[in-house]
Formats: C-alpha cells, sequence, structure tokens
C-alpha cells in the first residue's frame, strides 16, 4: 500500500489517530508515519492532544474492542470504573473492594467484578469468603461459642476473634461465673476461658 501524505493528515489531524494507529491501518509501525511526517514538514500535535477523552466506560470498551488494543487497562479505565465501586458482587459489602479482572483483555463489562477483600482473597489463602464470614458473625452473635466456630470452619481462635473485631461485632466478655479453674499438671492454676 502505497503511503500518501493526505491520507495519513486526515487520520492523523481530523480523525485525531496516533501514529502508532496510522501505521497499524497502513501496515508499517509507528516509527516510519513519524519518519515520513517530519520529511513532509508536518507538525506534530501537543501531547495528549489527539487523544480521545472518554466520559462512559462502555464507549471506552467499544474503543478497546475496535482498534484490538490487548494491554493492560490504564488511567482513563479506572477514571471511567471507581463511580461504579460500590459493592461487593458476591456478597454486599461496601468497603475494602476491589477490581476482579475475570478475562483479560477487558473488552466487556462481564469481564471483570468488583469485590471486597474477603471474597477476592479469602479463597486463595483458606481463608473464608464473604458470605461465610457474615454466617461466622450472625452465629457467634446467636450464642455459638468460639471454640465450636473455629472447629466448623476450620481456622483458629485467635483469627475468629480477628473477623469479630474486623466486622465490629461486640465481642462478649466471660463472667467470672463462666469461668474455670483448672488445675495444671505443673500445680500451676490458670483460668481456662473456653472450658464451658
Amino acid at each position: 500500500m502505497s503511503l500518501n501524505k493526505t491520507e495519513i493528515c486526515y487520520l492523523y489531524y481530523s480523525k485525531k489517530r496516533s501514529l502508532r494507529e496510522i501505521g497499524r491501518l497502513l501496515g508499517v509501525s509507528g516509527s516510519r508515519i513519524h519518519q515520513l511526517m517530519q520529511e513532509w514538514n508536518c507538525p506534530r500535535r501537543g501531547a495528549g492532544k489527539g487523544k480521545k477523552r472518554f466520559t462512559d466506560l462502555i464507549g471506552y470498551l467499544a474503543h478497546r474492542r475496535e482498534n484490538g488494543k490487548t494491554g493492560f487497562c490504564g488511567t482513563t479505565f479506572y477514571r471511567l470504573v471507581k463511580p461504579q465501586i460500590k459493592k461487593c458482587a458476591v456478597c454486599g459489602r461496601t468497603e475494602r473492594l476491589h477490581i476482579n479482572f475475570l478475562k483479560k483483555p477487558i473488552y466487556e463489562l462481564q469481564d471483570f467484578r468488583i469485590l471486597c477483600s474477603y471474597c477476592l482473597y479469602g479463597p486463595l489463602h483458606g481463608g473464608l469468603t464473604g458470605i461465610e464470614v457474615g454466617l461466622l458473625c450472625d452465629k457467634y452473635v446467636a450464642g455459638e461459642r468460639v471454640v465450636d466456630l473455629a472447629k466448623d470452619y476450620g481456622i483458629s481462635r485467635g483469627r475468629i476473634y480477628k473477623i469479630l473485631r474486623k466486622e465490629k461485632v461486640t465481642i462478649k466478655s466471660l463472667k467470672r461465673s463462666q469461668k474455670r479453674k483448672v488445675k495444671h499438671e505443673s500445680g500451676f492454676d490458670y483460668t481456662n476461658r473456653e472450658a464451658l
């Protein structure tokens, strides 16, 4: 394909295409287009002046698909997604939210979802999902003991207390009557808080 000045200038100035995009359309590199423009004494646009400023996410994703962009989404994607980050898609939490990429490259709204830390990282680290954390808190509030919860979920009591504190659940303090002193083999007494 012959590279003519009018076509390249039309794509560059009127259509606001980048040198790389013009090169891709004409089957050459962006560097070659740059060389030709220098030979023809065509002035360059200022940095970023040819870029489209997207205002909606669907339009941006369609632009990526049309231009065959396969790279990672940049600041434009995050700027457009930020207003949509309201709650976790699995458990409905509203804090500690992250973008979970289901497929790359991202061309559709179904290629990513918003998840909270529990739902995103919990299964990866052998932890609990957001729904399981909610059930655990409900069981604790209903009166189930921490020891039993630790056995049911296969995690330590310390981890359960950490989850309860993080979820702002009021931790019940044991009354004196519930504490039992247990005689240890060494002869020392200690309070066994869980032996109820």
